[in-house]
């Protein structure tokens, strides 16, 4: 089994973000994509930083109709295989 390239890239801009420790839920709003349909979607994600055990986790969820204005904690990851997130308290 072999691993397919995605079928379009993106960018999004951040519309939603929850930090707890070493874990993150970020919410996007798609505004740039090689598919024109996807612009102005949302999707969240959700990142794990495991270290120094690793190997940190990451999900993406399924696009939604609209941005998500809020974020859930994370409820799951899958391994990352090669990489490595990190999820820091940004410091005011």
């Amino acid at each position: 089994m072999t691993n397919q390239p995605p079928l379009a890239s993106y960018r999004g801009d951040i519309s939603c973000l929850r930090v707890r420790g070493r874990q993150a839920t970020i919410g996007i709003e798609i505004v740039r994509s090689t598919d024109p349909s996807l612009i102005g979607l949302g999707e969240l994600w959700n990142v794990i930083d495991a270290r120094p055990s690793g190997p940190d986790g990451v999900a993406g969820f399924p696009f939604t109709s609209t941005p998500p204005s809020s974020c859930p904690p994370p409820t799951f990851t899958v391994p990352v295989i090669s990489g490595d997130y990190t999820v820091l308290k940004a410091s005011r």
